[in-house]
């Protein structure tokens, strides 16, 4: 019976289908992986279409047929086994349950389905291409098998190469389909996929037309002959040129991109110092002057940090907006750099920008790096050690937080969700949450410079073992660090914020990362432009394919609230503030939310009360700020009613910031000696980059009574970042040493604002 069947398949076919089976069906058995999702179809893209090539190879080098069959025999296996891993991955779905079949499924068939009908093509050329090899008849079968495999491995190698001499970050493969790149990124955009499988399909056509006019000579070898049908060969050339043109115009489809072809499309070229600015041409002049100041002042504090440089030049590519970003180098939402290309990928924010010196600090710890990549990494460092590449850059790059990062590793270690340190110094990074992993790997290298010195730290980076140079054993490195750790005081609200903030699933776990975010994405932009049911029906998807999701639970009470549901929104917000099975601070922004429906209704002492349930348990600044204002001016009408336009929207729409404004210049003109309406008035200057005018605006709310010490501290925060933007450093320096004598200011936050002052007064003096 078995050999029956054998013989009926074929040997070929059934190593490779058992190959295919064998091999998704344990790469399923991961959460990520477990239905049609761009996870599996990367995964089959990457492992079947080899199998097709050899499998096809091997048949047609054994049986030479005519080329019309050989090529329909790589059709066949390619949509066989593309089939079949089709079924494997659907098999999960049933198991694990399925996200987006639709999506999955397309992404299959523009992917590796595509992919294996053009390896198959491929295995049935080389069995072809292997006979006019002058070698021995012997050595022919192994040959045509390696040039088979080399087909789908050797684009797979192309585009390692790609990534390392170009600024890419994404793929498009012809195996494969396509790959993102960007691993946080979780909502991708796959419109050029579609153009460049268009050119897949006018590849295989042009094979076909080639296939119908080539006939075997006596020694079993393809010539062409005079064509029969002169119609379909002119086609077929027209296809085959259309495919070669989809190639030479990559950039302008976006299949592919240099460092020449993004600085064409950006347009604007700035240098300052050691940093060069390749940017948007749109973007302000004076905002990436601003940034290419603060860059290079940057690389000189880095350098002084990690004791040291070898001179090198940095490049910033500056991009518009996430899209931009995305279409140009392939991570949207990420920050990236390229150590060892000497370039970092940011895409425009406000002044100072906080992802730069994060980057930064990775292009310029390439100069104490090894190996290619110039990273920390074993194997003479071309495998990355992910843990302690993004740890020094925490150490050196602190977060602007009211917490540092061992504040927030001890807040973990409190709530028992401290990752052991020696896993996450590798590639077992990924396994958590990202926050968790960032800031604990942080806190750690952080405490290794400290307590060892920055050379013992260049030296661990540069590929030295850590236990061998610091002359302690991992597990009493590991002790000490958390003895540093149980030494930091902490309160209700530190462990609370800990509690949701770290005790997270990592994307690896997470089900439906892709659509799940892709779906809330969506819905926040249709309740913003007015279709609620639509949005609704988005949120309720979530909640179906992640139950519990607090985002869509958030995003159906504010569907209510914007249906004028208000019953239906304070009940589903109710709901959320007495599950004990969420964390407390999940359910403290559920009571907030219900603060804020009392106060927009004019019920103050509600309001109030609900918001002081909740000051207990945060931590951030902002929101603390926010907090107070709100609790302040809970009875006052007209400031009331501007907070509401301005902070949660007086209509169920969300703030509304032209009704907010004229409220807040009425209040202005009504409370001439409140300077919080100024303090307003300054924060919308700030963010739309007008400098000048939040700097008076913020001289006359220091000069008022402030009775909020939290908006006096945030008003000369914001003073030292106006005047820096301006080049006034003295003022900076003067509203850095009011702002650090408050009591409501962190430690933290102290270092941050001083290294910006340190910063913007090299630059004015240099």
């Amino acid at each position: 019976m078995l050999a029956t069947i054998i013989k009926h398949i074929g040997r070929a076919r059934l190593l490779a289908g058992t190959w295919v089976v064998v091999a998704l069906g344990a790469i399923g058995t991961q959460p990520l992986f477990a239905r049609p999702s761009y996870e599996m179809a990367l995964a089959t893209g990457l492992l079947v279409p080899s199998a097709v090539a050899l499998c096809t190879a091997w048949e047609v080098a054994a049986a030479p047929m005519p080329a019309p069959q050989a090529y329909a025999r790589g059709l066949y296996n390619g949509g066989g086994l593309a089939a079949l891993a089709f079924v494997v991955a659907l098999v999960h779905g049933l198991r694990a349950g399925f996200c987006d079949l639709s999506t999955g499924g397309a992404l299959f068939a523009l992917g590796p389905a595509m992919g294996c009908l053009l390896a198959g093509v491929w295995g049935a050329a080389t069995a072809e291409l292997a006979r006019y090899l002058p070698l021995r008849p012997s050595r022919i079968p192994k040959l045509t098998l390696l040039l088979a495999l080399l087909g789908p491995l050797g684009t797979a190698l192309f585009q390692l190469w790609c990534f390392y001499v170009t600024p890419m970050i994404f793929a498009y493969d012809p195996y494969v389909g396509y790959f993102s790149g960007a691993i946080f990124d979780t909502v991708l955009s796959y419109r050029p996929l579609l153009h460049y499988r268009a050119a897949s399909l006018a590849t295989l056509f042009s094979a076909y037309a080639l296939a119908q006019h080539l006939e075997r000579d006596e020694d079993q070898r393809l010539r062409f002959r005079m064509p029969a049908q002169k119609g379909l060969l002119l086609v077929g050339a027209v296809a085959a040129l259309a495919s070669a043109a989809s190639v030479a115009y990559g950039p302008r489809l976006d299949h592919w991109h240099t460092r020449t072809s993004i600085a064409e499309q950006l347009g604007g070229q700035l240098r300052e110092g050691r940093c060069l600015l390749l940017y948007d041409i749109t973007l302000e002049r004076r905002h990436v002057q601003l940034l290419a100041r603060d860059c290079h002042q940057q690389v000189l504090s880095i350098e002084r940090q990690l004791g040291g440089g070898d001179g090198r030049q940095v490049v910033a590519f500056v991009f518009r907006n996430t899209d931009e970003k995305r279409r140009l180098m392939g991570a949207a939402h990420t920050s990236v750099a390229k150590p060892w290309r000497h370039e970092i990928y940011l895409h425009d924010k406000p002044y100072p920008h906080r992802p730069l010196r994060h980057e930064l600090v990775h292009v310029l710890a390439g100069a104490f790096a090894r190996g290619p990549f110039e990273i920390a990494g074993s194997w003479g460092g071309w495998l990355p050690d992910p843990g302690l590449i993004e740890g020094i850059a925490e150490a050196t790059a602190p977060r602007d937080d009211n917490l540092s990062a061992h504040q927030w590793a001890a807040a973990m270690r409190r709530v028992e969700v401290l990752p052991r340190m020696q896993p996450l110094l590798s590639l077992a990074f990924f396994g958590n949450h990202s926050s968790t992993s960032y800031l604990a790997a942080g806190s750690f290298v952080a405490w290794v410079r400290d307590t060892f010195g920055t050379e013992v730290l260049r030296a661990w980076y540069g590929g030295a073992s850590l236990t061998t140079i610091s002359g302690r054993s991992w597990s009493q490195l590991e002790q000490q660090w958390w003895a540093m750790l149980d030494g930091i005081s902490l309160g209700a609200a530190e462990l609370a914020t800990a509690k949701r903030r770290f005790d997270r699933p990592s994307l690896f776990r997470r089900r439906c990362p892709h659509v799940v975010d892709a779906l809330l994405r969506q819905a926040g932009g249709r309740v913003n432009g007015g279709d609620v049911a639509g949005a609704q029906q988005r949120f309720e998807r979530v909640l179906m394919l992640d139950k519990g999701n607090l985002n869509a639970m958030f995003g159906l009470a504010r569907c209510y609230d914007r249906l004028d549901h208000e019953a239906d929104s304070e009940a589903a917000l109710t709901a959320i503030s007495t599950d004990k099975r969420l964390t407390a601070a999940s359910r403290m922004h559920a009571i907030e939310r219900l603060g804020d429906l009392r106060l927009r209704a004019g019920d103050a002492q509600q309001a109030r009360a609900l918001y002081r349930q909740v000051l207990p348990l945060v931590t951030a600044e902002g929101r603390l700020r926010t907090l107070a204002l709100k609790i302040h001016y809970a009875d006052d009408g007209l400031a009331r009613a501007a907070l509401v336009a301005l902070l949660i929207g007086s209509d169920g729409r969300g703030a509304n910031n032209i009704e907010a404004l004229d409220l807040m210049g009425r209040w202005r003109a009504q409370r001439p000696h409140d300077p919080v309406p100024d303090y307003l008035f300054a924060r919308q200057h700030l963010a739309a980059e007008r400098y000048a005018l939040a700097e008076a605006a913020l001289a006359r709310v220091i000069t008022k009574p402030v009775t909020l010490p939290r908006v006096r501290a945030e008003a000369l925060r914001m003073r030292v970042v106006a005047s820096c933007a301006m080049g006034h450093w003295q003022q900076a320096e003067q509203s850095l040493a009011q702002y650090s004598a408050l009591a409501e200011t962190s430690d933290q936050r102290r270092r941050l604002l001083g290294a910006v002052v340190k910063r913007c007064k090299a630059a004015s003096v240099r």
